[in-house]
């Protein structure tokens, strides 16, 4: 792996996180290191990621509600928050995420032009977690997102099926899938 993404789940705080990012960047102040916030709205993340930190993955992001062009109410205040910080690192928000509003067909090529223009590395998954997404759906999210921008898959890949989706993504965060195999 190039790197790591530490991850705080519901049952805790930032802080929580923010202490065991600091355990991490001391041992490693040379390694890429990135931070996921699951007890935090996107805005509140982008609050509390430390300035040295090389990346922020945020399921909030980009689906297929209505509203807003699908973006989350969160996602402007999240980008104010980072221009005013300077924080240079890469933001990862979720692009037709898991457990969100779908996106359907006619809305992906928009609402992917707006996840490419707004985050670095727009983050896509399977439809649920250890749910495998199909090689169909990665090839229409990759043609949507275009091949100038960097998508990520973060579920829905795992030993059976990486040969398949490999190829529509450049960045594999995988977690679930390495535990159950």
């Amino acid at each position: 792996a190039d790197g790591v993404f530490l991850i705080i789940h519901k049952k805790h705080t930032p802080f929580d996180l923010l202490l065991l990012y600091d355990a991490v960047r001391s041992s490693h102040p040379h390694r890429f290191i990135g931070l996921n916030f699951l007890c935090a709205r996107a805005d509140q993340a982008m609050e509390n990621v430390p300035l040295d930190c090389q990346a922020l993955w945020t399921d909030d992001g980009i689906d297929g509600k209505a509203a807003h062009d699908g973006v989350d109410a969160q996602i402007p205040r999240a980008l104010g928050i980072r221009a005013a910080r300077k924080w240079n690192g890469l933001l990862f928000a979720g692009f037709a995420f898991k457990h969100r509003e779908p996106i359907q067909d006619d809305l992906l090529r928009s609402r992917a032009a707006i996840a490419a223009k707004l985050f670095d590395v727009p983050t896509t998954s399977g439809p649920a977690t250890s749910v495998a997404m199909t090689p169909k759906r990665a090839s229409e999210l990759r043609r949507a997102v275009g091949h100038n921008a960097l998508l990520a898959i973060a579920s829905g890949i795992d030993i059976t099926n990486a040969f398949d989706l490999v190829p529509y993504f450049d960045i594999v965060l995988a977690a679930s899938s390495l535990e159950n195999g």
